[in-house]
């Protein structure tokens, strides 16, 4: 699967989970069906399954009917929410194209959240050399709200010359001027990334933010 196409399959299930969620009387325990409902639908079973993978090994979810996985390859039909007589406990059978899933509420709200959300931040980041130093300038912002420039000069590497570099910090303080215009030229980019999903990045000459809009 292409990154784009990646992206707009894993915010559909976020998009279904949150959803879901909100529906269920189970707490954290919830159905996810992959039917209309959801807008699933027409997303290919295995592609749905790597993300809920995706998600279980971040800690935010764990998939309950593992054993049930086999039938959802082998069947594409979505099928109808389980009979009345089945929503007040635990269902006795599973219907095929239905997921029963725990998940972890606190985390699942982070994710949501703009600290939180490694996952869906770095979903957002086309995949390939070119976008490395993107993904690596998201991670660091992630784990701060302001990251020092110099933090992130030592991290990326930095074309000087006709090699890429990465500097020490020291190599950074010597040349700020410099190096900050390196930093910016790759923030331009990132910000036209993050734009459209509500984030934007802002630059001085001592730290870089990154802000949920």
């Amino acid at each position: 699967m292409n990154n784009d196409k990646y992206r707009d399959v894993f915010i559909a299930i976020i998009k279904a989970l949150q959803l879901a969620l909100k529906q269920s009387t189970w707490g954290g325990l919830t159905r996810l069906y992959l039917v209309k409902e959801y807008g699933l639908e027409n997303i290919p079973i295995i592609e749905i399954k790597d993300i809920l993978n995706s998600l279980e090994n971040e800690g935010i979810l764990k998939i309950k009917q593992p054993l049930i996985i086999s039938e959802f390859l082998l069947n594409d039909t979505p099928t109808a929410p389980l009979l009345s007589d089945y929503l007040g406990s635990f269902p006795k059978r599973i219907p095929r194209n239905h997921f029963i899933l725990d998940i972890n509420i606190y985390k699942f709200k982070r994710l949501l959240d703009l600290y939180g959300s490694p996952l869906f931040l770095l979903s957002i980041i086309p995949t390939g050399k070119k976008y490395k130093n993107h993904k690596v300038i998201v991670k660091l912002l992630i784990d701060k709200k302001k990251v020092p420039n110099e933090n992130i000069a030592s991290k990326i590497r930095i074309k000087d010359g006709y090699s890429r570099v990465r500097l020490t910090k020291e190599d950074y303080r010597r040349n700020k001027t410099k190096y900050n215009l390196k930093i910016k030229y790759s923030l331009k980019t990132l910000r036209k990334i993050l734009l459209p999903y509500g984030y934007k990045i802002e630059f001085n000459k001592n730290y870089t933010e990154l802000i949920k809009i």
